[in-house]
C-alpha cells in the first residue's frame, strides 16, 4: 500500500476519540516515509525487437508527464474507445469509416507521448501518405535518429538480407532508403558498419531504393525483399 492510500485509509477508519493509537500510528508511518517523483512507478518489459526483452522502470515523474501530454495533445471524445489493430487494417478502417480514429505512437521508455495523428489531420484524398504515418511529435518532444556522435543520420530505412554470392555462397546486402535531402555513399555506409560491427557483419554491397516492401504490421518484408535476388535459384538459401 502506498503512503497516500495508507493515509486515506487511516482518515476513513480512524475514530474521532481524543486518543486513537491506530490513527497516530498511521500518521507517524506517513511522516517517516520519504518518496519523490523520481521513484520507480512501474516495471514495463519491452518487446525485444532488437534482442532479449529488457525491463524499463519509468518514474512517477514520467507518468505524470505522460498524463499531462495525453490531456493536452490527444483528441478526447465524449465516449473514449481504444482499438488495437495492425496498420494495414487501420488503413482499411479509415477508408470505410472516415476520420474517426486518432493515431498515436509511443514506446515503453516514452509511454503514449511521442507522436500523434489527430482526426483533423486525416485527408486521404489530398494526402493519402498520411494513412501510413504515425503523426507529428507532440509538444515538448523532439524525434531524431542520431549516430554515436549525436549527428542526425542520413538513412531513413534499411533492409539487410543475404543474396547469392559465387565465392561465399551468400553475401550481406543492405537496401537503404535515404532521408529526404540526405546524401551518403555506399562506401561510407559499409565503412561505418565495418567500424561498428566488424568486417563479417558489414554489407558487401549497398543498394539505394525509394521504399521497402512491408508486412501487414508495417515491418520490412524480408521475403519480398529477398525474392528479387533469389529468382532462378533452386532454394532461397545457400
Amino acid at each position: 500500500m502506498d503512503p497516500q492510500t495508507w493515509h486515506d485509509w487511516c482518515e476513513a477508519y480512524g475514530t474521532n476519540t481524543q486518543r486513537n493509537p491506530i490513527k497516530e500510528s498511521c500518521h507517524a508511518d506517513v511522516q517517516k516515509t520519504r518518496y519523490s517523483d523520481f521513484d520507480i512507478c512501474v516495471l514495463i518489459y519491452i518487446g525485444g525487437t532488437t534482442g532479449k526483452p529488457k525491463g524499463v522502470i519509468p518514474t512517477h515523474r514520467v507518468h505524470v508527464a505522460m498524463v499531462m501530454s495525453e490531456l493536452a495533445e490527444w483528441d478526447w471524445p465524449e465516449e473514449v474507445r481504444f482499438l488495437a489493430m495492425t496498420p494495414a487494417r487501420l488503413v482499411e478502417g479509415m477508408r470505410v469509416f472516415g476520420p474517426v480514429f486518432m493515431r498515436l505512437y509511443g514506446q515503453s521508455e516514452v509511454p503514449n507521448c511521442i507522436t500523434v495523428l489527430r482526426k483533423i489531420d486525416y485527408d486521404p484524398d489530398n494526402h493519402p501518405q498520411r494513412l501510413a504515418s504515425c503523426g507529428s511529435p507532440i509538444g515538448g518532444i523532439q524525434v531524431k535518429l542520431l549516430d554515436d556522435d549525436g549527428v542526425e543520420v542520413s538513412v531513413g530505412e534499411v533492409g539487410v538480407i543475404g543474396v547469392p554470392d559465387a565465392k561465399w555462397g551468400e553475401a550481406v546486402k543492405a537496401l537503404v532508403v535515404l532521408r529526404k535531402g540526405a546524401s551518403v555513399s555506399a562506401e561510407e555506409l559499409i565503412a561505418l558498419v565495418r567500424q561498428a560491427k566488424g568486417a563479417v557483419q558489414a554489407p558487401k554491397s549497398v543498394e539505394f531504393v525509394e521504399r521497402l516492401p512491408v508486412t501487414g504490421l508495417g515491418k520490412p518484408d524480408k521475403k519480398a525483399i529477398r525474392a528479387k535476388y533469389w529468382q532462378g535459384q533452386p532454394r532461397a538459401v545457400h
